[in-house]
């Protein structure tokens, strides 16, 4: 009985010796992986992950579009789709702020050229001590419209425009020079137009001797005559700056001046007839080749004597005037008035009996304006142009009115 107690004793101590050897070795394992997971080197961020960690970071993503509403997937967006109409409208927007900074740009680019160009016309000055005489009205004309007023010490007969000039010493008529009243002004340049050369012989000469400047402009009859003279008297006169930009106003000006063609090619055809009148019975006709010829072409008319083969000047008399048989008569201030006005004009044989002369169809022009070509010449293609316009309508009228 005793031994078999003590068999069971050791029985039941050998069993709790192997509980208590299995109960330790699972805290000993998992001490183990955590020691040897703490000593394992992180994974960097350029590492690929795990596919099943990459699919469990999604799914998170997938529950909260579906836990905001959206009960259907998403359909992802290909490179080639257009985008949607409030993108499109964000890049409209976004183009149209960028052209419109372009133009600002653009502008401002030239309003500091402008400014720039102006700063250097004011600091272009006319060297100290100039003495001009001007020797006919469009070239006063200019050196007033330079802003060179100032040095100007005397002027021909001719000079009337601005009203200023006539304050000014008088020369003369510069198709007839004295050159000692010239130097008696103690001029340094005078400048004159191609009425001075066949003036009095030797009376340039005289000036150039007396340590004068001579500018003499060639004879212009196109409408690129006012930009020529002034650009020459610029550079002359120390101003060539000042006098680009005025040339290139007159320019732009007169390309304005002219009439728009006619889409229809309707336009009633008018023949302008230039007459040349002064005391003492001078009475020509002007044809081709002549500044009045210019004016008239320019202005949407047919040179009535250049029609007919008339060149330069010619005689007026009555056969020619019938010949020509103009609808409008051109005629300067001063002839006009020399001759007594309209009543004057019709009684000059001949003039009455054109279609001109019974419908009293004349414009007068002031001598200068007319026929000067300074810096007004598209004030003159408007005066004659709208002239032209008003009889176009009264002869559209009638015929109207006898249908």
């Amino acid at each position: 009985m005793r031994i078999v107690l003590i068999s069971l004793m050791i029985a039941v101590a050998v069993a709790l010796i192997g509980c208590s050897s299995d109960s330790e070795q699972p805290t000993t394992q998992t001490t183990q992986d955590q020691v040897e997971q703490q000593s394992r080197p992180a994974p960097s961020e350029s590492e690929p992950q795990p596919q099943e960690q990459s699919e469990a970071a999604s799914e998170p993503l997938a529950e909260t579009s579906t836990d905001q509403g959206s009960s259907e997937a998403v359909p992802e967006q290909s490179a080639d789709d257009e985008p949607a109409p409030a993108q499109q409208r964000d890049q409209a927007a976004a183009q149209t702020e960028q052209q419109a900074q372009m133009a600002q740009q653009t502008q401002q680019g030239q309003q500091s050229q402008q400014s720039q160009q102006t700063q250097q016309n004011q600091q272009e000055q006319v060297p100290e001590g100039t003495r001009i005489v001007s020797l006919f009205g469009d070239i006063t004309e200019i050196l007033y419209a330079l802003g060179v007023e100032d040095f100007i010490v005397g002027v021909d007969v001719s000079s009337v425009y601005p009203e200023a000039a006539q304050d000014l010493p008088d020369v003369g008529f510069a198709g007839a020079l004295n050159a000692e009243g010239i130097l008696g002004l103690s001029p340094t340049i005078v400048i004159g137009g191609g009425i001075v050369a066949p003036g009095p012989v030797g009376v340039l000469e005289q000036l150039e001797q007396a340590g004068v400047e001579v500018l003499v402009l060639p004879e212009l009859v196109g409408l690129d005559s006012p930009a020529i003279k002034i650009r020459a008297i610029g550079a002359a006169i120390g101003v060539p700056q000042r006098a680009e930009v005025l040339a290139h106003e007159v320019e732009q000006a007169i390309e304005l001046a002219k009439p728009k063609p006619d889409p229809d090619g309707e336009a009633i055809e008018l023949k302008v007839l230039f007459v040349y009148l002064r005391r003492g019975g001078i009475q020509l006709v002007s044809g081709a080749g002549r500044e009045a010829e210019t004016i008239i072409t320019a202005s949407g008319g047919v040179d009535a004597g250049a029609a007919i083969g008339i060149e330069g000047w010619q005689p007026l008399s009555p056969e020619a005037l019938l010949a020509i048989n103009p609808d409008v008569y051109l005629v300067m201030q001063l002839g006009y008035d020399a001759v007594g006005g309209v009543e004057g004009m019709l009684a000059i044989p001949g003039m009455a009996e054109t279609e001109a002369g019974k419908h009293s169809r004349i414009i007068v022009m002031e001598d200068i304006l007319l026929l000067g070509f300074g810096p007004r010449m598209a004030e003159t293609i408007v005066q004659l142009r709208d002239y032209l316009d008003e009889v176009r309508a009264s002869l559209t009228d009638s015929s109207g009115a006898n249908e």
